[in-house]
């Protein structure tokens, strides 16, 4: 299973992240839901001047800089606006990105490179190939947080500054649900 520890743009609150990167340093990762999990780290980069990548870290060779391997793993540019949310699924396979240009994509790794891939006219190389397997598109301005239901398998929730929640489901282009909410919504959790 995929590990994370996910930064945005609005970041979890400072104790939290301390919590996580205390686990990074001790060799073991966060899962975006708090748990110890897997090896990789995630993060946005959130600002207006951003290159609208996701980028997944070797934690371990962030923290312990004599450790041999890549510390960037990947960036993935499927946004082509900065990037305000990032969540792994339940089950650690998927990750959920949701960003400015009013689109959702759910990624999976694919292939793990054993050398380093650097794409035409890019700059940084990339050890793993995380490939877009949803993308869903119903808002119309600036999308701000997506959460994954812990209940019920491949459905996760988005909202933005369009005053909507969309209700997703893996395999399904259309939104389950649309909740208007009369104003700009900033987050959104599902009530376990």
């Amino acid at each position: 299973r995929a590990g994370a520890w996910a930064l945005g743009r609005a970041a979890a609150n400072r104790t939290s992240m301390r919590a996580r990167a205390a686990g990074a340093r001790a060799g073991s990762k966060m899962h975006a839901r708090g748990r110890l999990r897997g090896r990789g780290c995630v993060q946005t980069d959130g600002l207006r001047t951003s290159d609208c990548r996701v980028k997944i870290w070797n934690m371990q060779r962030v923290w312990d800089d004599e450790l041999d391997g890549p510390k960037m793993l990947c960036a993935n540019k499927d946004h082509s606006e900065p990037v305000n949310c990032v969540r792994w699924s339940p089950c650690g396979q998927f990750l959920a990105t949701c960003a400015g240009d009013k689109m959702v994509f759910v990624l999976r790794m694919g292939a793990k490179f054993n050398k380093p891939i650097v794409m035409l006219g890019e700059t940084e190389a990339n050890y793993e190939n995380w490939e877009e397997c949803a993308r869903f598109h119903g808002h119309t301005r600036d999308v701000l947080h997506v959460a994954w239901c812990s209940k019920t398998a491949g459905q996760l929730a988005s909202c933005g500054l369009d005053c909507n929640i969309f209700i997703w489901k893996m395999g399904s282009r259309e939104p389950v649900k649309k909740i208007d909410t009369g104003m700009p919504c900033k987050g959104v959790s599902w009530d376990p």
